[in-house]
């Protein structure tokens, strides 16, 4: 053995690292054959940062890539006046912020399908905006408005169709592209948001309680839904569960059944705060407070609501949205922390152990964010593999994050 890395160096030296990009605030792997000779850890830097770095085997150490903006990170041995270069990752980040005036004067529920593009935008009063964040374009259509006054447009079990008013004030389900194009009356009346959950199911949110309808003869209503202060439905891919984040003032936060309009079964949370399904809608992942064990991030059976896994929410931040990755590898989940500053927090999908670290710059420092957690929204546009981050806001901000390959 030697105490010294230059003693060590006689010869070529060879690095392999494990990858050759990384999320900010991630790990990469280090190997080469001399650290084995090691009876202390290298100093490993990028640029003047000093990386933090842990052996996991003899010749093998795991070094952690700062916190920062998309682009190379170059990974070097630093040695005394002597500095070994070891490589380059590329580090997923944030990108870019873009500004977008007028804003989308979005309220609370702002809606998509998963992944969709466009997102549609709105709320009962402002109007209907059609997003398409990789493109940077904006399409306001005229004559819409969401169901209810102050909150967002209304989910249909179809992909593609939203529940709207039209200029007349009557209900309908739209398809709004390429064109508008009413498919079908819908039912009802709610003071927050609603859905089509099946062919025949309608649900109906409020300020105190959720109810729905199955409008087969003899139709049929079931509720009031123990839910309080209700923001956002998601709807399963597969059409059989809907979930309603919000939060629960007795036994916990109902997951409804969506071929009849029944309780499926209850969360055991005291509160939702985000939740999304996987592609196939077996399983749903939810952010929240579950009793005894504090706040935590689950991977949820849609079937039967049991457990999968589960992993640690982070401290002091303000959870507002989350996405599952379509491959199911990752989890987005959007925070906001202090002083304004935006972010994502990467978690492994089959682990929900934190991986990546993605922070944008802060809009407001020192100042008020506003009510992020309802008007706020994460979208992942595959096409181009970004990330967007929508705060609503005048002007509005708009952040772009890259994405692991």
């Amino acid at each position: 053995m030697v105490d010294n890395y230059v003693a060590s160096t006689e010869g070529p030296l060879v690095f392999t690292l494990s990858a050759d990009s990384a999320w900010s605030g991630g790990t990469v792997a280090v190997t080469a054959t001399r650290f084995a000779e090691l009876v202390y850890t290298p100093v490993f830097v990028s640029g003047a940062d000093t990386l933090a770095a842990t052996r996991t085997g003899d010749s093998t150490y795991t070094v952690r890539i700062p916190v920062g903006r998309a682009g190379p990170v170059p990974i070097a041995i630093q040695e005394g006046t002597r500095r070994f270069e070891v490589g380059t990752v590329t580090r997923a980040g944030f990108a870019e912020l873009n500004w977008y005036t007028p804003g989308f004067d979005f309220s609370m529920l702002i809606q998509a399908r998963r992944h969709s593009v466009p997102v549609v935008l709105g709320n009962g009063s402002a109007g209907i905006t059609l997003f398409y964040p990789s493109l940077r374009r904006a399409e306001r259509l005229t004559g819409f408005r969401a169901p209810a006054v102050y909150y967002g447009i209304g989910q249909s079990y179809v992909g593609g169709e939203f529940i709207l008013r039209d200029s007349t004030g009557a209900l309908g389900v739209w398809e709004l592209w390429p064109s508008p194009l009413k498919r079908r009356p819908a039912l009802g009346s709610t003071s927050r948001q609603m859905a089509q959950l099946g062919p025949t199911v309608f649900l109906y949110t409020y300020s105190h309680g959720t109810m729905t309808t199955d409008t087969t003869p003899p139709i049929q209503g079931y509720g009031p839904f123990d839910t309080e202060d209700s923001w956002n439905i998601h709807l399963s891919p597969r059409g059989d569960r809907a979930v309603i984040r919000s939060t629960a003032s007795n036994g916990g936060v109902p997951v409804i059944n969506s071929l009849s309009g029944d309780t499926a079964y209850l969360l055991p949370m005291r509160s939702l705060a985000a939740a999304d399904f996987t592609p196939d809608g077996a399983e749903f992942v939810a952010a929240g407070r579950f009793p005894g064990s504090g706040d935590s991030l689950r991977r949820i059976e849609a079937t039967t609501g049991a457990t999968v896994v589960a992993g640690p929410l982070p401290d002091s931040a303000y959870i507002t949205n989350l996405q599952v990755d379509p491959g199911r590898r990752w989890v987005f989940l959007m925070i906001e922390r202090p002083e304004c500053v935006p972010g994502i927090v990467v978690y492994d999908f089959a682990t929900m152990r934190p991986v990546g670290d993605l922070r944008g710059p802060p809009t407001s420092p020192g100042g008020s964010c506003g009510n992020r957690g309802w008007e706020g929204l994460l979208v992942h546009d595959t096409a181009p593999d970004r990330l967007y981050l929508l705060w609503n806001g005048e002007p509005l901000p708009v952040f772009e994050f890259t994405v692991l390959p």
